[in-house]
């Protein structure tokens, strides 16, 4: 029988749809490689339709297909500073609302991931970008403040591919972005007051990237390299891993 993307699932599809989404978003938690498609198809569970089924057997077979797959966290030693990278992609969903994606590391180990959707429909990207880089630093400011309990302390630096989020974290005011909302600018305090490091990274290796959209197989894979994810040696360092 021949269906449309559009058509709803009906009753007994659209069960077993949230019925697999909830089981993968369980797998979201140790794999940043598939966290945005599983945010994405968790927001379609109140009316699915066939290309999110599709979309879903997609995910499926990936995961079947990279089991095997573990999450290196050797680190290194060089430095006690925390490292946010942040990233987003601006009015890409049909409601216009963009996607934050981030990752935190310290000592080169990846402690935490995230792709959410932002609440607010941004006019620019340099406003998405500024949005995304305020929800990472707040989570970094979080493992900086665990590891200052442990007397562990560190510097938070934050890591951006926007060059218009960036100055516009290291001027006063918003200029003639008017736009902008007054709660984005506590960053350029805590830049100011020295609690906050603002570094550029480039697009090809901003790790949270990975985040916010999906790729090529290539690309894909290159980003989830960057984060850490790997395939198993052997058997038994799967064993380890699980």
């Amino acid at each position: 029988m021949l269906f449309r993307s559009t058509d709803v699932l009906d009753s007994e599809e659209h069960t077993l749809f949230r019925r697999a989404v909830g089981k993968v978003m369980y797998a979201g938690v140790v794999r940043p490689d598939v966290q945005f498609t599983v945010k994405e198809l968790a927001r379609r569970l109140a009316a699915p339709t066939a290309a999110d089924w599709l979309r879903l057997k997609r995910l499926l077979r990936y995961l079947k297909g990279t089991q095997d797959y573990v999450l290196n966290l050797t680190g290194h030693m060089d430095s006690d500073d925390v490292d946010v990278y942040a990233d987003a992609n601006w009015a890409a969903g049909p409601n216009r609302k963009s996607t934050s994606g981030g990752c935190v590391f310290h000592r080169g180990v990846l402690l935490t991931t995230w792709s959410r959707t932002q609440p607010t429909v941004t006019l620019s990207t340099a406003e998405a970008e500024l949005y995304a880089m305020g929800m990472a630093v707040q989570e970094g400011k979080f493992i900086q403040n665990i590891l200052e309990e442990l007397g562990m302390p560190s510097e938070l630096k934050v890591h951006s591919d926007s060059s218009a989020a960036r100055a516009t974290v290291a001027r006063r005011g918003v200029g003639r972005m008017r736009h902008l909302a007054a709660r984005h600018l506590w960053l350029q305090d805590e830049l100011r007051e020295g609690k906050l490091h603002v570094m550029k990274v480039t697009s090809e290796q901003n790790p949270a990237d990975l985040m916010t959209k999906w790729f090529t197989t290539a690309r894909h894979e290159a980003l989830a390299a960057a984060v850490g994810l790997r395939r198993a040696l052997s058997r038994d360092e799967l064993k380890v891993e699980q």
